[in-house]
């Protein structure tokens, strides 16, 4: 998941107080139909109840979460991976970053949290690519170990497959001598007769000529 854009703004007349695109949301910087149907839901909302996680899905491509604490609404756009888990601790830190920076913040103009605001989405984002590039690597890592177990699987199935070709190529062999051997049995049985009359005839002859 990663955050796109992060908007905190006053729930009594939601002026925008700071906001700032990621890295990652670069691309949305022109695309102000999205900003303004962010702005439109907010102002829909019937009841801004706080410290209630409110999501909203922009078609396919994006997800708002809006979320209200201590009379700032904190309003997000995220890719399409809903993650409510992550949002959360995300706001957190930013609700944190705020407070501190309310406190401390002078004549500051609430738009200088802008920079804390782009270097703490780009800094989330940074770790979630990297957890979901583990994530991957352990799914490839999964799937390569399925793979190579059916691999093993397949190769004592050939195994099996082998040994059984030998036997039959022996039995194979087998039956073809047998059926050989029965061949010339039969030819034996068949043709004896003649056989013994042909050697008689030729001990017969045998016994004149002499």
């Amino acid at each position: 998941m990663a955050i796109l854009y992060t908007q905190l703004l006053k729930p009594s007349d939601l002026q925008i107080l700071a906001c700032s695109f990621s890295v990652h949301g670069r691309v949305l910087s022109s695309e102000k139909k999205i900003l303004l149907e962010l702005r439109n839901i907010i102002q829909k909302m019937p009841d801004r109840v706080q410290n209630v996680l409110y999501d909203y899905k922009y078609g396919d491509i994006a997800i708002f979460y809006i979320y209200i604490i201590n009379d700032v609404i904190y309003a997000l756009i995220t890719d399409k991976n809903d993650d409510a888990e992550s949002v959360m601790k995300y706001i957190n830190r930013i609700y944190s970053l705020f407070t501190k920076f309310c406190v401390e913040r002078g004549s500051k103009p609430y738009t200088s949290f802008e920079e804390v605001l782009r270097a703490q989405s780009d800094i989330f984002n940074s770790k979630s690519d990297v957890f979901e590039t583990e994530e991957e690597l352990k799914m490839a890592k999964d799937v390569c170990i399925q793979s190579l177990d059916k691999v093993f699987k397949r190769g004592e199935k050939i195994d099996n497959l082998l040994n059984l070709a030998d036997r039959l190529k022996v039995a194979a062999q087998s039956l073809q001598r047998n059926t050989r051997r029965m061949y010339y049995q039969n030819l034996l049985e068949q043709y004896s007769l003649y056989i013994v009359f042909a050697l008689i005839i030729l001990l017969v002859f045998y016994f004149f000529i002499r």
